[in-house]
């Protein structure tokens, strides 16, 4: 799934006409993530829209009352309450300048929810639970790149993608409690690439480089971040070195 807007994504679920308007549910899991709108034979691409919005905009329940609310640190609440917690959709403006726009549980963000900073840039935009992200998302990192993929509790956690502030694809893979952790494949800005396993952010155990062809530069062992142990290193001229390497 990749996020289009804070409203759709694409997803590669197979589809058959008239299948618009079905659910699309997340992997393993009755939880409903959105509903499919069409799709594109031309670029095999399919796109729904995030259920949240279109709860949001079938809701008339009167248990909601609109009004304005200050909480303890400054901020300003504006939407929806039930029995006096924050229930639905509403805005809540912090004191910096920043603010929160989504769905509300129990006095808490909860669902689909858009965070912005006080150029009313998107800093965050997707799931969360308990006030934290959790889910599926996209997140502004603090060297202008950014981060699609899934959280848990706050934290970039399972599988995701970089990507440059150019729109370059950075890195695809697993991750654990924001590092990369498993298999994965790392890309720099020059072309050239690593795939293989990364521990604690770091190249290690086994993997391989290529250049920007696709041709191998270095395949074998890695630890934390270089080359070392045993492997194969592939030389221009069409020769290469096997043996153990130790940098």
């Amino acid at each position: 799934m990749e996020l289009i807007d804070i409203l759709q994504f694409i997803h590669s679920i197979d589809t058959q006409s008239g299948s618009s308007g079905g659910p699309i549910f997340e992997k393993d899991s009755i939880y409903i993530l959105g509903i499919h709108k069409q799709g594109s034979e031309v670029i095999k691409q399919n796109y729904a829209s995030f259920i949240y919005p279109i709860i949001d905009s079938l809701n008339n329940n009167n248990d909601y009352i609109e009004m304005k609310y200050y909480d303890l640190e400054d901020s300003i609440y504006e939407g929806e309450f039930k029995n006096n917690l924050r229930e639905g959709y509403g805005k809540l403006i912090y004191k910096n300048g920043c603010y929160y726009k989504g769905q509300w549980h129990n006095d808490k963000k909860q669902g689909f929810g858009v965070e912005y900073l006080e150029n009313d840039k998107i800093f965050y935009q997707g799931e969360f639970i308990d006030d934290v992200y959790n889910g599926y998302g996209r997140i502004q990192l603090k060297n202008g790149n950014y981060y699609i993929g899934t959280f848990f509790k706050g934290k970039k956690q399972g599988k995701g993608k970089i990507f440059y502030k150019n729109n370059k694809l950075k890195y695809e893979g697993n991750i654990v409690n924001d590092l990369k952790e498993g298999e994965g494949i790392y890309y720099w800005d020059n072309g050239i690439y690593y795939k293989g396993n990364f521990v604690n952010d770091l190249r290690h155990s086994k993997g391989t480089t290529f250049n920007k062809n696709g041709g191998i530069i270095y395949e074998g062992e890695y630890a934390f971040d270089i080359e070392n142990g045993y492997g194969r290193i592939f030389y221009k001229n069409g020769s290469y070195y096997k043996g153990f390497i130790n940098k």
